[in-house]
């Protein structure tokens, strides 16, 4: 096992990696936090490019580790949390390849539940949506502008996993305007004024649109989708987390389909 530096380029670029949204795009590369993540990694169709380690691994997934072939390198303990910046050490940081789900293989053939996320703007937030996708049986998420990058440290650790199990595929908003051309229903979750959810009837082929913390959805997404509902609460109350009111009403889906 070779030791690295602090300086060591592929530590350099492992701390890029973990900042800039911008540079997991260009390399085509992710990070993944701690053992449990790496693990879950080396069991799924994710592909790693390098680990690092500040200790010998845990015997289970040290023999992973070296049947997949992958390079294990050893960093220094506060070098490696340096270059991840995370509050919780972690012994094991993998780099892996960004998964290549397109539009078409998410939303072909035109069947189930699928979730856009619009400006959803929170890491926790569209990290904590993908993991209630996969919870709720979900086909697949949707990624439209100004939302926070799935693949960033922050909503990978928030999604426990399941962004590596989940097809998750960037939109542009008139790719979302143009799904009921492809037999899919538009639904708009707004925070007031829209169709009781307990009183919704979900087409089979549906797609479900939720927007950002503060603004919602833009008035022009919501014009263009098939129905607007709301899920029902107390008037004292302003309006729900978009993580909270997304996973309801994705779990509405799962019980009533």
């Amino acid at each position: 096992m070779t030791r690295l530096s602090a300086g060591h380029p592929r530590v350099k670029r492992l701390r890029k990696l973990c900042r800039r949204r911008s540079v997991r795009r260009d390399e085509g590369l992710f990070v993944l936090h701690g053992p449990t993540l790496v693990a879950e990694a080396l069991s799924s169709d994710v592909v790693l490019d390098e680990v690092f380690v500040s200790e010998p691994p845990e015997a289970a997934l040290a023999a992973s580790l070296s049947a997949s072939g992958v390079e294990v390198f050893e960093v220094d303990a506060s070098a490696l949390q340096k270059a991840v910046d995370v509050v919780t050490p972690q012994s094991v940081v993998a780099t892996a390849r960004l998964p290549e789900d397109s539009l078409d293989r998410v939303l072909a053939p035109a069947k189930g539940l699928v979730v856009g996320l619009m400006a959803v703007g929170d890491p926790g937030n569209v990290g904590t949506l993908i993991r209630a996708a996969e919870a709720a049986g979900v086909r697949g998420v949707l990624v439209g502008p100004e939302t926070a990058d799935p693949f960033g440290p922050k909503t990978v650790r928030a999604s426990a996993g399941s962004v590596l199990r989940v097809p998750v595929a960037t939109v542009a908003e008139r790719e979302v305007e143009e799904l009921g051309v492809l037999g899919w229903t538009v639904v708009a979750t707004v925070g007031g004024g829209g169709e009781r959810l307990d009183t919704h009837q979900w087409a089979p082929a549906s797609v479900v649109l939720l927007g950002n913390e503060a603004a919602g959805l833009a008035p022009e997404i919501v014009a263009s989708a098939d129905v607007a509902v709301t899920v029902d609460h107390e008037p004292s109350v302003e309006s729900l987390n978009v993580a909270i009111a997304g996973a309801l009403v994705m779990f509405d889906w799962r019980q009533r389909r």
